[in-house]
């Protein structure tokens, strides 16, 4: 799957490769129909690269315009000094994607960050763009990246949970103002760090802006929930990750709070990764329904047997809520709560999934109903508010047996005669005896 992307070229150059005509660090090209002026402030803040070390690629991800756009950027240092012999030159080559479009595919960003051929050079750059005006147009981007491309460094389980958790609640860590500091070279910290953002769904990946090498940088003025740094940090928010030792040095443990974190948590330590992959997604918006937080049309149309026997094991009382919900849609809740005990309200598997998103049919609880009122042995007719309750639905949902049941409470005897009548031999049959063993 691919989706289009607006792009920004962002370089120092001489004048004469400048579509304004002046030298120095600037935005050489840029998607004009996607970009103005304020969005192009906006990403060149974050570019920045102070050269260090082994001078390395730097990859970042950010969002702009109040979330409404993700920027993916790609930027490596120039060797040769410009015409006034500054030697510290980058360039760096950003795809800015609309956030609706992202949503729809729920990309990962570290997979196109490893996998798309960013421009290296001004003049690629100025070859697929018209200098003279400073535009370049959109660019397809595929999305689609396999999942067994993805590295998986075997860390500990518990300091991989915690860093799964960083992740998803990478708003808690932006509140605090606190970010993950990955001690180590950029390409280590996003290998780290790919399988860690896909074991997050999209609506919580896009929480998790990261600048690979952070060096020298001002972490007031662009805050990042993770950055790659090549020494420890001295001072500074940081919860810091050692790479090379796999271990978390500053100890800020998060603990799961969501059925999501408390579900994923359990997968991890199952060692169920790659797994995990796919069912991230759908296995979000279940809990997330299961908690209140989302309403019934969110929910996929179908969801694996595994996911949902994973879940049912850790909130039961949700489960259970929710099944109540939907059975309140259909039946008056004294009959709900009259054959709750024989439904398992805290099963769930493909056919009460189905019941949960579609909704209760209302027969075969009808037939529940009648069993209940009829149980062999029954001395006394059932309380008036459960027949009551038994009236409003019997007629409404032309169910015959209860409405036998209701004409014989009643006295209606040509009722009742007119009722048996119309039934099929087998069902007449079953009914009277059902009520011969009745004693009310």
């Amino acid at each position: 799957m691919t989706l289009k992307a607006a792009q920004l070229i962002y370089t120092n150059v001489e004048k004469e490769q400048s579509p304004t005509a002046r030298g120095g660090f600037q935005t050489v090209l840029s998607t004009h129909d996607s970009l103005n002026k304020n969005q192009i402030r906006q990403i060149e803040q974050y570019l920045q690269y102070n050269s260090g070390f082994t001078d390395p690629i730097k990859k970042l991800f950010f969002t702009i315009n109040q979330g409404q756009q993700i920027v993916l950027v790609h930027i490596h240092p120039m060797p040769d000094a410009d015409a006034f012999k500054h030697s510290e030159r980058y360039f760096a080559h950003a795809l800015i994607f609309e956030a609706k479009d992202w949503d729809n595919v729920r990309a990962e960003p570290l997979s196109i960050l490893r996998t798309f051929s960013f421009f290296e050079t001004v003049e690629q750059a100025l070859d697929q763009g018209d200098f003279t005006t400073g535009n370049i147009g959109l660019v397809e981007v595929e999305t689609s990246i396999p999942i067994d491309s993805v590295q998986i460094k075997l860390w500990n389980l518990d300091t991989l949970i915690q860093m799964v958790l960083y992740a998803a609640q990478a708003n808690l860590l932006a509140r605090r103002k606190q970010s993950l500091a990955y001690i180590g070279s950029p390409e280590d910290m996003t290998t780290v760090l790919e399988p860690i953002l896909r074991l997050v769904p999209n609506v919580l990946r896009k929480d998790c802006c990261f600048d690979s090498f952070f060096y020298k940088c001002n972490p007031v003025a662009n805050y990042f929930w993770a950055v790659g740094l090549p020494e420890e940090p001295l001072g500074g928010k940081f919860i810091k990750i050692d790479i090379a030792k796999q271990q978390i040095i500053t100890t800020s443990p998060l603990q799961p709070n969501t059925i999501f974190e408390h579900w994923i948590t359990k997968q991890i330590n199952a060692g169920s990764i790659l797994q995990i992959f796919e069912a991230v997604e759908d296995s979000w918006l279940l809990c997330n329904w299961l908690d209140n937080k989302l309403t019934i049309e969110h929910l996929p149309e179908q969801v694996p047997e595994w996911i949902l026997s994973t879940i049912s094991e850790l909130n039961e009382t949700a489960i259970i809520r929710q099944a109540r919900v939907r059975l309140n849609e259909v039946l008056p809740k004294t009959l709900v709560e009259l054959i709750a005990p024989r439904l398992e309200l805290s099963k769930l598997d493909g056919e009460r999934y189905a019941e949960l998103r579609l909704g209760f049919a209302v027969s075969p609880l009808l037939d529940l109903v009648f069993e209940e009122l009829t149980n062999p042995g029954s001395k006394k007719w059932p309380p008036r508010k459960v027949m009551t309750a038994v009236s409003t639905v019997a007629t409404s949902s032309q169910h015959p047996a209860l409405s036998i049941l209701l004409a014989i409470r009643h006295n209606l005897w040509d009722e009742v005669s007119k009722l048996l009548q119309s039934l099929t031999n087998d069902t007449y049959t079953q009914i009277i005896e059902r009520f011969l063993k009745c004693k009310f």
